[in-house]
């Protein structure tokens, strides 16, 4: 019986690059079609633009699916919703602005497939590249991974890219109590407590092409460093 795969992606007033990303899963499904069993689900997250509408109108037939918020969950609801909705054996997260191809996904789940029960796109890996992003940006973020990487006490290099592939069970053993972009490095860290077989994927990332970020890039800063805290008893607390 071949080895399942969920992709969830969400979406929040991303209208000007539903066109976009329905091309690049076009492509993403042709590399997986005879590999496994595979859905791609698309969770719109309470979207007051034509999002919605156009998701409906793009993505009819399977392997789509559409999952619809009525109010905005930001992402610690998107992934709560998502880690519920799975019954695959292995669940991947990936953003819909495309700053993370998604034909990664397949090299990924290759990955997966060798017993990883993380793989985690890792453009702040050695052999990774980052194109386009502010540096002042692009400091704070590789210094609060670092951050992380310390206070986990294991070996990788980015915590806060969503373009992620988990074993379904570890990602449904894991409460998520973050309720913003925090929740994936939440998920994140608190699964490497557990594991020992998690790989970082380097890959490149680029900035969007369509539509605007959703990130306070200095409110996001104060966020981390809130978990920080709320991690570390965790862990101590385990």
């Amino acid at each position: 019986m071949k080895n399942s795969l969920a992709i969830y992606i969400p979406l929040y007033n991303e209208e000007e690059g539903v066109a976009n990303l329905k091309s690049e899963l076009k492509k993403l499904q042709s590399q997986l079609a005879n590999k496994c069993e595979f859905e791609i689900i698309l969770v719109d997250d309470g979207s007051t633009d034509n999002t919605l509408n156009l998701l409906n109108e793009n993505f009819k037939e399977q392997p789509f699916k559409i999952i619809t918020h009525a109010n905005n969950k930001n992402l610690g609801g998107f992934l709560k919703t998502a880690i519920k909705d799975c019954e695959k054996d292995f669940i991947a997260f990936l953003d819909s602005d495309c700053t993370y191809k998604p034909s990664m996904i397949n090299d990924m789940y290759e990955l997966s497939l060798k017993g990883h029960e993380i793989v985690n796109a890792s453009p702040y890996h050695p052999e990774g590249v980052v194109v386009g992003v502010d540096k002042i940006r692009l400091f704070l973020s590789r210094s609060i991974n670092l951050v992380y990487r310390i206070i986990v006490g294991k070996d990788f290099y980015t915590t806060s890219s969503i373009c992620k592939i988990y074993k379904t069970d570890l990602a449904k053993s894991i409460t998520i109590t973050r309720k913003n972009f925090i929740a994936v490095s939440e998920l994140f860290t608190k699964c490497m407590l557990v594991i020992d077989t998690e790989v970082d994927y380097p890959c490149k990332l680029t900035v969007r092409q369509f539509g605007f970020s959703k990130l306070d890039i200095y409110g996001n800063i104060i966020d981390h460093i809130n978990y920080v805290f709320h991690f570390l008893i965790y862990k101590y607390r385990k």
